[in-house]
């Protein structure tokens, strides 16, 4: 596996994310928000990752799927934690806990 790809790739599922969840705030369709961010985050990582994982596999590498969406999860996850949350979520009332206990996550 090329770590560095992978993780590359995840950074880029990252910022699409997050570009996604934090748009959807201004764009009013439903009454509450945070729901209608989920909501369009949900639908829209997963074709973004799985472009994510085209643009891995273009190479001919020979990596189990499993190990590519590890990757994919982890750098998301360290990202949030480094990012998102002291950026996005503590200014806003919320804290660490509440953002990795969400169902949302």
């Amino acid at each position: 596996m090329k770590q560095l790809r992978a993780i590359s790739i995840g950074i880029i599922i990252w910022i699409i994310g997050v570009s996604i969840y934090t748009i959807s705030f201004y764009i009013p369709i439903l009454e509450d928000p945070e729901f209608q961010a989920n909501i369009l985050l949900s639908l829209g990582i997963l074709p973004v990752v799985w472009l994510g994982a085209k643009l891995y596999y273009r190479k001919k590498s020979t990596t189990k799927g499993y190990w590519l969406g590890v990757v994919f999860f982890l750098t998301a996850t360290i990202l949030d934690a480094l990012i998102t949350v002291p950026y996005l979520i503590v200014p806003n009332g919320g804290s660490y806990y509440n953002f990795f206990t969400a169902a949302g996550f």
